[in-house]
């Protein structure tokens, strides 16, 4: 029995309008079974995400578009379901179609650095799968909870994985000089130059540690000053990196804080891209079930694909949120 789907397609992202053409055309064809909405703008995305599910009754969302573009639709999801404005978070299938793509890598429809399947192919082997027999993986996503710096509230957002200190800057530069496997490649291997030579400039000034009173499941950590914190929900990172160390419950999230200069960060980057960085109070890596940090010096954090501006001194927030169902490669 053929279900109903909505497709929720972001043309800003890696893939734009060429990417997402194919589907578009089969789409013509199925509009009493298929339902999209084309975006530019986050604040569009819950009045398309509520129409989707109450008036055309999807029962599942297909997302065109990147790690960014998926992070906003699940952020929007869970909270319309908080405000009762839907009545249900229906399954949702990454279709790709961004650069930036570690969910997606994680959920089996990619491995590598360049080999996945088209978003096209995706959408037809979907579209031809009965509902039942589509492989749900179960998943809490993080609770990220923040006083944003630009809006003086705090908010709380969900994603899969949060960044802080000098990867975020590295990610930043990344993002302002055009995105692309290869692109993110060369800012890892200069950002992993300029802490052992202090060249490339552009790069060396990024990578520093920061004052930071950090807890993890409540207990106070030891060190004060890291150079930079992960949070995922996912073992593997973007390009298939996975740094991190233990097995996870299914209230608890990994955590990656690394307390170390930048040229021993920059060293060890061969042990953390195999999980393979050692145990020590400078390097706490393992499942927790909360983070809480208060830092005066750092203000920008990465969700997934976006950033946020945080205002600096209040405390960041980190949990598992409600759970939602995520279609993964058959």
């Amino acid at each position: 029995m053929s279900y109903k789907i909505g497709v929720v397609a972001n043309l800003r992202s890696g893939g734009g309008y060429d990417g997402f053409k194919p589907i578009k055309a089969e789409i013509e064809h199925l509009r009493d079974r298929v339902f999209y909405h084309v975006t530019d703008s986050v604040t569009k995305i819950s009045g398309a995400l509520i129409a989707l599910i109450e008036t055309n009754k999807v029962d599942a969302i297909f997302v065109y578009g990147g790690d960014g573009t998926l992070h906003k639709v699940v952020d929007a999801l869970i909270y319309e379901y908080g405000r009762g404005r839907i009545s249900r978070i229906p399954p949702i299938l990454p279709l790709g179609g961004g650069t930036q793509k570690a969910l997606f890598q994680w959920l089996g429809w990619g491995h590598g650095l360049f080999f996945h399947e088209k978003p096209i192919h995706i959408f037809r082997k979907a579209l031809a799968s009965p509902l039942e027999h589509l492989p749900l993986r179960q998943c809490r996503p993080l609770a990220i909870t923040f006083v944003n710096r630009e809006k003086g509230r705090e908010e709380t957002h969900y994603g899969f994985i949060f960044i802080m200190g000098a990867l975020t800057r590295v990610i930043q530069l990344y993002d302002q000089r055009g995105k692309s496997v290869s692109a993110g490649l060369k800012h890892i291997g200069l950002a992993s130059l300029a802490s052992l030579t202090g060249f490339p400039r552009s790069h060396a000034e990024l990578m520093y540690q920061f004052q930071a009173e950090q807890f993890a499941d409540g207990k106070r950590l030891e060190h004060e000053n890291p150079l930079a914190v992960v949070c995922s929900v996912t073992e593997s990172l973007l390009f298939g990196v996975k740094p991190f160390i233990g097995t996870t419950e299914s209230n608890q999230f990994y955590l990656a804080s690394l307390a170390v200069p930048p040229i021993l960060g920059a060293a060890m980057v061969p042990l953390m891209w195999r999980g393979k960085v050692p145990r020590h109070p400078r390097f706490v890596n393992q499942p927790v079930f909360s983070y809480e940090n208060t830092t005066e010096s750092e203000s920008v954090g990465f969700i997934d694909g976006d950033f946020f501006f945080m205002e600096p001194g209040s405390p960041i927030k980190v949990q598992l949120g409600p759970g939602i169902s995520l279609i993964s490669r058959f």
